[in-house]
């Protein structure tokens, strides 16, 4: 039995929100910079492991390197300005050397990557691109400033889900009183069964602000985890505060979708 969310919808008495047809270039090119970086930091790791003969060091040492300066550092001697917005970009990593490490990084992409596609194609479809972009570019520094106050920890922390979360709660902004169509799904096989139902906006993100506390503290010290779970909040609220903002300036006509 799995539980998913399908869509953002209307009230119970009013229609469902924009045309469904209306594209969302930014949200899925976002989703592919997101997985692919994933795949290939993955690949990586593991040909660093096992010395995969067919993967020349040089591009394995680059993209380690890569991922390792796009990371947010807290401590001021390894802060850069551009990480406020690169950390986004990276998830924890996925360690093919533990079937715990693959389940657990697997689990935050799928789970991430869910609630972004709900959210985030809402959002770009109700804003439109352009303003869905200016958006994202003024929550993501935003999200990742609660983190620098842990400048002792001298940790590097990827911030892939604090950009979900933040998605997540600027649509819970944005779409006030709106619902989210879930469905649980069960089976023996095959599907044999689908039972839809609908919740308010605020449970998306509380909901992966949960889900992503639990796999904080499975996959790392609990300092660590901590930190992750004050982050999504942050986030949330982050994005709340954003997408109300934006609901108020469209509902007094200051600008319109495009």
């Amino acid at each position: 039995m799995i539980i998913l969310p399908i869509a953002i919808v209307g009230p119970l008495e009013a229609p469902e929100l924009t045309p469904p047809a209306r594209r969302t270039p930014l949200l899925w090119a976002l989703i592919g910079l997101l997985v692919g970086w994933a795949v290939v930091e993955t690949v990586a790791i593991a040909a660093a492991v096992h010395g995969w003969a067919w993967l020349p060091a040089v591009l394995v040492r680059a993209v380690t390197i890569a991922s390792a300066s796009a990371q947010l550092y807290p401590a001021h001697d390894l802060f850069l300005p551009h990480q406020l917005w690169t950390a986004a970009l990276v998830h924890d990593g996925i360690d093919p050397t533990r079937l715990g490490g693959v389940v657990l990084g697997a689990w935050q992409i799928i789970a991430g990557m869910v609630v972004l596609t709900v959210a985030g194609r809402a959002v770009e479809r109700q804003l439109g691109s352009l303003a869905t972009a200016a958006a994202l570019l003024v929550l993501l520094p935003l999200a990742a400033l609660i983190h620098l106050r842990a400048a002792d920890s001298g940790a590097a922390i990827a911030c892939a889900s604090d950009l979900v979360a933040g998605v997540a709660g600027l649509a819970w902004g944005l779409f006030a009183g709106h619902r989210v169509r879930w469905a649980v799904y069960y089976w023996l096989v095959v599907v044999v069964g689908v039972r839809p139902f609908r919740l308010h906006l605020r449970w998306l993100a509380l909901g992966f602000v949960a889900q992503e506390a639990a796999r904080a503290f499975l996959a790392m010290p609990a300092a660590d985890a901590w930190e992750r779970v004050f982050g999504v909040l942050a986030a949330v609220v982050v994005g709340h505060g954003l997408g109300t903002a934006a609901r108020l300036l469209q509902r007094g006509g200051m600008f319109a979708a495009e």
